[in-house]
Protein backbone atom coordinates (compact mmCIF):
# COMPACT_ATOMS: atom_id res chain seq x y z
CA UNK A 1 0.00 0.00 0.00
CA UNK A 2 1.38 3.71 -1.00
CA UNK A 3 1.45 6.14 0.97
CA UNK A 4 -0.78 9.13 0.87
CA UNK A 5 1.19 12.16 -1.11
CA UNK A 6 2.08 15.42 1.22
CA UNK A 7 1.01 18.50 -0.64
CA UNK A 8 3.04 20.86 0.27
CA UNK A 9 0.92 23.85 0.69
CA UNK A 10 -1.01 22.14 3.32
CA UNK A 11 1.89 21.49 5.15
CA UNK A 12 3.06 25.12 4.67
CA UNK A 13 -0.26 26.28 5.58
CA UNK A 14 -0.27 24.46 9.03
CA UNK A 15 2.76 25.78 9.49
CA UNK A 16 1.69 29.41 8.81
CA UNK A 17 -0.91 28.88 11.34
CA UNK A 18 -1.36 30.21 15.28
CA UNK A 19 -4.50 28.14 17.32
CA UNK A 20 -5.39 30.87 20.19
CA UNK A 21 -8.40 27.90 20.62
CA UNK A 22 -7.36 24.47 19.26
CA UNK A 23 -10.96 23.24 19.49
CA UNK A 24 -12.15 26.10 17.68
CA UNK A 25 -11.11 26.48 14.14
CA UNK A 26 -13.01 29.28 13.67
CA UNK A 27 -10.20 30.99 15.98
CA UNK A 28 -7.36 30.05 13.51
CA UNK A 29 -5.75 32.44 11.71
CA UNK A 30 -2.29 32.91 9.95
CA UNK A 31 0.92 33.84 12.30
CA UNK A 32 0.58 37.23 11.50
CA UNK A 33 -2.94 37.56 12.41
CA UNK A 34 -4.80 37.55 9.30
CA UNK A 35 -7.95 35.11 8.35
CA UNK A 36 -7.03 32.38 5.94
CA UNK A 37 -9.50 32.65 2.49
CA UNK A 38 -12.49 29.52 2.32
CA UNK A 39 -10.55 28.00 -0.13
CA UNK A 40 -6.99 27.97 2.62
CA UNK A 41 -9.28 27.12 5.69
CA UNK A 42 -11.05 24.06 3.53
CA UNK A 43 -7.06 22.80 2.81
CA UNK A 44 -6.68 22.86 6.68
CA UNK A 45 -9.57 20.54 7.30
CA UNK A 46 -9.21 18.49 4.60
CA UNK A 47 -5.21 17.60 6.36
CA UNK A 48 -4.58 13.66 5.96
CA UNK A 49 -2.52 12.59 9.23
CA UNK A 50 0.58 12.31 6.92
CA UNK A 51 0.52 15.92 6.44
CA UNK A 52 -0.20 16.92 9.75
CA UNK A 53 2.71 14.47 10.36
CA UNK A 54 4.87 16.08 8.20
CA UNK A 55 4.24 19.77 10.09
CA UNK A 56 4.10 18.29 13.36
CA UNK A 57 7.89 17.04 12.08
CA UNK A 58 9.07 20.31 10.57
CA UNK A 59 8.26 22.23 13.61
CA UNK A 60 10.04 19.91 16.14
CA UNK A 61 13.23 20.41 13.76
CA UNK A 62 12.37 24.52 13.91
CA UNK A 63 12.21 24.44 17.57
CA UNK A 64 15.85 22.13 17.98
CA UNK A 65 17.35 24.57 15.53
CA UNK A 66 16.23 27.43 17.25
CA UNK A 67 17.42 25.99 20.64
CA UNK A 68 21.01 25.27 18.95
CA UNK A 69 20.90 28.89 18.23
CA UNK A 70 20.64 29.80 21.65
CA UNK A 71 22.98 27.66 22.85
CA UNK A 72 25.22 29.14 20.98
CA UNK A 73 24.51 32.70 21.52
CA UNK A 74 25.17 30.99 25.27
CA UNK A 75 28.58 29.69 24.45
CA UNK A 76 29.32 32.87 22.62
CA UNK A 77 28.70 35.60 25.48
CA UNK A 78 30.99 32.65 27.83
CA UNK A 79 33.59 32.62 25.61
CA UNK A 80 33.28 36.24 25.65
CA UNK A 81 32.63 37.32 29.30
CA UNK A 82 36.65 36.32 31.08
CA UNK A 83 38.17 38.80 28.50
CA UNK A 84 35.16 41.21 28.77
CA UNK A 85 35.86 41.39 32.56
CA UNK A 86 39.41 42.37 31.65
CA UNK A 87 38.26 45.77 30.36
CA UNK A 88 38.58 49.18 31.42
CA UNK A 89 35.89 51.90 31.26
CA UNK A 90 35.97 53.15 28.06
CA UNK A 91 37.99 50.58 26.21
CA UNK A 92 36.52 49.39 23.03
CA UNK A 93 35.79 46.39 20.78
CA UNK A 94 39.93 46.98 19.27
CA UNK A 95 41.11 46.70 23.21
CA UNK A 96 39.26 43.29 23.67
CA UNK A 97 40.30 42.10 20.26
CA UNK A 98 43.47 42.47 21.78
CA UNK A 99 42.70 40.41 24.54
CA UNK A 100 41.85 37.11 22.98
CA UNK A 101 43.73 34.35 22.07
CA UNK A 102 44.31 31.83 18.95
CA UNK A 103 42.23 29.29 20.72
CA UNK A 104 39.18 31.47 21.90
CA UNK A 105 39.02 33.25 18.74
CA UNK A 106 39.06 30.10 16.37
CA UNK A 107 36.08 29.38 18.68
CA UNK A 108 34.25 32.77 18.20
CA UNK A 109 34.84 32.47 14.36
CA UNK A 110 32.97 29.02 14.39
CA UNK A 111 30.26 30.56 16.34
CA UNK A 112 29.82 33.63 14.57
CA UNK A 113 29.79 31.11 10.82
CA UNK A 114 26.88 29.41 12.85
CA UNK A 115 24.99 32.25 14.32
CA UNK A 116 25.44 34.46 11.35
CA UNK A 117 27.25 32.76 8.24
CA UNK A 118 26.70 36.20 5.78
CA UNK A 119 28.70 38.25 8.81
CA UNK A 120 32.10 36.33 8.15
CA UNK A 121 31.86 36.16 4.23
CA UNK A 122 35.71 36.28 3.18
CA UNK A 123 36.59 38.33 6.57
CA UNK A 124 37.16 40.90 4.51
CA UNK A 125 35.18 43.68 6.18
CA UNK A 126 34.85 47.18 7.72
CA UNK A 127 34.86 48.23 11.06
CA UNK A 128 34.53 52.28 12.24
CA UNK A 129 37.68 53.70 13.54
CA UNK A 130 38.58 52.51 17.15
CA UNK A 131 37.05 56.00 18.94
CA UNK A 132 33.89 55.08 16.98
CA UNK A 133 33.80 51.86 18.70
CA UNK A 134 33.91 52.96 22.12
CA UNK A 135 30.48 52.33 23.16
CA UNK A 136 29.59 50.09 26.24
CA UNK A 137 27.78 47.48 23.95
CA UNK A 138 29.37 45.03 21.46
CA UNK A 139 26.80 44.42 18.96
CA UNK A 140 26.61 44.45 15.07
CA UNK A 141 28.39 43.22 11.72
CA UNK A 142 31.45 45.54 12.32
CA UNK A 143 32.07 44.87 15.80
CA UNK A 144 32.10 41.23 15.31
CA UNK A 145 34.34 41.29 11.96
CA UNK A 146 37.06 42.94 14.51
CA UNK A 147 36.19 40.65 17.33
CA UNK A 148 36.80 37.77 14.94
CA UNK A 149 39.95 39.48 12.60
CA UNK A 150 41.43 40.45 15.68
CA UNK A 151 44.32 43.57 16.17
CA UNK A 152 45.52 43.14 12.32
CA UNK A 153 47.23 45.81 10.26
CA UNK A 154 44.62 48.08 8.53
CA UNK A 155 44.37 50.47 6.12
CA UNK A 156 42.79 53.43 6.23
CA UNK A 157 40.02 54.08 3.12
CA UNK A 158 38.34 57.08 4.51
CA UNK A 159 39.38 59.03 7.63
CA UNK A 160 36.04 57.28 9.22
CA UNK A 161 36.33 53.44 7.77
CA UNK A 162 38.90 50.62 7.67
CA UNK A 163 39.10 47.24 6.10
CA UNK A 164 40.44 44.43 7.68
CA UNK A 165 43.19 42.26 5.35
Amino acid sequence: MTSPAIRPQVVALWLDTTFPDVDDPTTWTRKDSTAFSPEEFALLLDATPTEIDASLAQLQREAEYHEEKAQDGDRLLGLLAPFVARLNTGDGVADLAALIDDDTRAALVGLAESLAPDALAGLVGTATQASELRTPHLSGTDHTALLVAGPTSTTAQSPTRRTFR
